[in-house]
This record gives C-alpha cells, sequence and structure tokens, in this order.
C-alpha cells in the first residue's frame, strides 16, 4: 500500500513539475515575426543626375514603400496599390549628384508588417562624365573636284562610343542630319563606314558634328560631345612616283619586291618575307626624292573578291632627313575594298621620307601583300 502511494505522490510531482515548466517556458515565448514581402532582384539603371529603380512584387498585402539613400538622409515614401501579381515598379529618383550610391527599400503590408531591406547600387552620371567625352575627329574633301560633292572621312571612333552625327547645308539651303552607328566590339570595326559621299553639298558651308555615348550598356541616357565644326578641303592630288625608292622585306624565292608598291599596277604586288623568325610588323622605306607637303597617304589591297588576305593595322612615320623620325598615324584598312584607300593625317606634314608599317591581317598570319602604296597632297 505504501508502495502505491509513493508512486501517486511521484506522478504527481512530475505532473506539477511539467505544469510549471510549461508555464514559465510561455514567458519566454517569442511571438511569430511576419515580413511583408520583399521586393525581387532591383536593378538599377543609370542616367544623368537621376536613375530608375526597376523591380516587382508579388504580396498583394503591400500598401507602401520607403526608398532610401545617401545613408538615409534622403527618401520617399510611395502609396502601393497591388492590383496584380506580380507587379513591375519603375521608381526614378532625380535631381541627384554625380556618383555611387546605394538604395534601400522597405516595403508595408495592410497589417502593419514591414519587409527586410532591400539593397541595390548603382551610378549616377552628370557633368563630369561629360567632360571626359572624345570627339570622333572628321575630316571633308571636295570629291572628284566637283564642288557640290564631298567625301567626309571619320576618324578611329572610342569603342564606347554609339554613333556619330554630321549635319551639312545641301544646295536648297536645307540642314541635312547623316547619322553613323559604331560598332560595339573591335572584331567588327571592319564593318564601320568611315567614309560618306554627299552630293548636293553648298560649297563654301561649315560641317556640323558630335559624337553620342552611354556610359553604360543599360544606362536611361545618352550623352554627347558639343558640336564642332569642319572645313571642307579640296580633292587628293596624288604624287608621282616615279623618281621614288624603296627599300624593305619581301618574299625572296618568288620575286614579289617592295617596288611592286610603286608602279601603278595593282596586279603586280609587294609581299612580305615568309621566313618562319619573321612576323609582323613588317616596313617599307620610301625616298620621295624631295621634301613634300604630305597630307596622307594611300594603300591598296592585292585585288580580289573578296581582297586576298586584306591587311588590317598600319601605321606611318615619317622624317626629313632619314634619320630623325615621327609617328603621324596609325589606320585600320577596310578588307572589303579592291580600291586605293586613302588616310589623311589630322595635320600636314613636310617629309622626305615615310615607313609603312603593316602589324597585322585580319588572317592573323605572319605576313600579307599589298598592290600599291602612295603619298598626297590637298
Amino acid at each position: 500500500m505504501k508502495h502505491i502511494i509513493y508512486i501517486l505522490l511521484s506522478l504527481g510531482l512530475i505532473f506539477v513539475s511539467c505544469t510549471d515548466m510549461n508555464e514559465i517556458s510561455k514567458d519566454f515565448l517569442v511571438p511569430e515575426t511576419r515580413y511583408a514581402g520583399s521586393p525581387d532582384t532591383i536593378k538599377v539603371f543609370s542616367g544623368r543626375e537621376r536613375v530608375i529603380l526597376n523591380f516587382q512584387l508579388t504580396d498583394m498585402s503591400i500598401v507602401s514603400m520607403d526608398v532610401y539613400w545617401n545613408n538615409r538622409s534622403d527618401s520617399m515614401i510611395l502609396p502601393v496599390e497591388m492590383d496584380e501579381a506580380p507587379k513591375k515598379f519603375n521608381i526614378e529618383i532625380g535631381d541627384l549628384a554625380e556618383g555611387a550610391y546605394s538604395f534601400e527599400i522597405i516595403t508595408h503590408d495592410d497589417k502593419g508588417n514591414t519587409s527586410i531591406v532591400s539593397r541595390a547600387t548603382g551610378k549616377v552620371f552628370g557633368e563630369a562624365y561629360q567632360n571626359s567625352l572624345l570627339d570622333t575627329p572628321l575630316r571633308a574633301y571636295i570629291d572628284g573636284g566637283i564642288t557640290s560633292k564631298i567625301e567626309a572621312i571619320w576618324g578611329s571612333p572610342d569603342l564606347t562610343a554609339l554613333r556619330m552625327e554630321l549635319l551639312y547645308t545641301n544646295v536648297s539651303d536645307k540642314e541635312i542630319t547623316v547619322v553613323v552607328e559604331v560598332p560595339q566590339s573591335e572584331d567588327e570595326l571592319y564593318l564601320f563606314q568611315d567614309t560618306l559621299r554627299i552630293s548636293e553639298y553648298k560649297s563654301g558651308t561649315a560641317l556640323r558634328y558630335r559624337t553620342f555615348y552611354l556610359p553604360e550598356k543599360t544606362a536611361i541616357d545618352t550623352f554627347c560631345t558639343p558640336f564642332k565644326e569642319v572645313s571642307v578641303r579640296g580633292t587628293a592630288i596624288e604624287y608621282e612616283r616615279t623618281l621614288w625608292t624603296i627599300e624593305g622585306d619581301y618574299d625572296i624565292p618568288t620575286n614579289r619586291y617592295p617596288q611592286n608598291l610603286l608602279d601603278g599596277d595593282p596586279s603586280t604586288h609587294w609581299h612580305m618575307t615568309k621566313v618562319d623568325s619573321k612576323r609582323y610588323p613588317h616596313s617599307v622605306f620610301v625616298d620621295m626624292g624631295i621634301i613634300n607637303r604630305v597630307s596622307g597617304f594611300f594603300v591598296q589591297h592585292r585585288p580580289g573578291s573578296p581582297p586576298i588576305t586584306p591587311a588590317k593595322t598600319i601605321a606611318f612615320k615619317v622624317s626629313e632627313d632619314g634619320i630623325k623620325w615621327t609617328s603621324v598615324g596609325e589606320f585600320m584598312m577596310n578588307k572589303e575594298s579592291n580600291q586605293k584607300q586613302y588616310f589623311d593625317l589630322t595635320l600636314d606634314v613636310e617629309c622626305r621620307f615615310f615607313e609603312f608599317i603593316v602589324k597585322s591581317d585580319y588572317s592573323n598570319g605572319p605576313s600579307t601583300g599589298l598592290a600599291e602604296l602612295g603619298a598626297y597632297y590637298r
């Protein structure tokens, strides 16, 4: 009997103890925290003194959101009407100083719950970026001696440029705008239409041009350089090459001499040496016999459909005495053209000697051949 009483007492103590422990535990339990729905991935689209925050919400109970920036010293509170899910948002924030920013978004639902903070970073562009932009150089010349026809030639554009814009006045006194797109990769630069042929140009009027840029691929605003003016110059007049001399490496077994570059016959050509140890760059040195005023140089591929192993990157150096040399430009040849390609210098130069340097070809080989080489003035 005593054993039964002890057992009952023990069970009673256990029951009382468990009950007391549960009561104590309730005092320490934290109610379940509920959060309002957060935005999904926030994208920051940069612009001129502004940004757009792009995201979507799926929680139909959201009624407002807070947006913070500048370490929460600036903010906006926006009402939200969730009439669909998911719902896309594009929040524009303007009047921002140029620089990098961190943005925070907190949402609120109809029960007073808030979301976990969502963050994103982005840039704002302005005057400093604007002032860093480079013009794409432009030169213009009378085409074929006809004053109403001109040839406008662009220099090499920056790979971050979007396009160039050229404005000219036609014979009817109307201003015409021509837009030229810039290839967006170095491998496509050969597609760049660097030469514009314009008819019905009003003689004596200047051309205006500018270059457009997009600071980032997803930016919402474009920037452009200020307009510049350029005058139209005369036709290219080639120097007679009969008395010129030329030296340089060549493919000895086939006798394709450098002199073939000066013979006026595109069917003959100079081929660089094929010796395995000799790769690009390959050069020839030309002595014009007297000092000439040179506005530029012309080069011609070996004719073909398309041209045979076209050269890609070329460069020129000039000298008055054959001792002191000055680099005057690096250019990229058009791989599709069988015609003479004219490469204008930024400024005319006085020289007797010039070095023609071939740095690469479009086949990524060690050497190639070319048909013609010369100089001209305007």
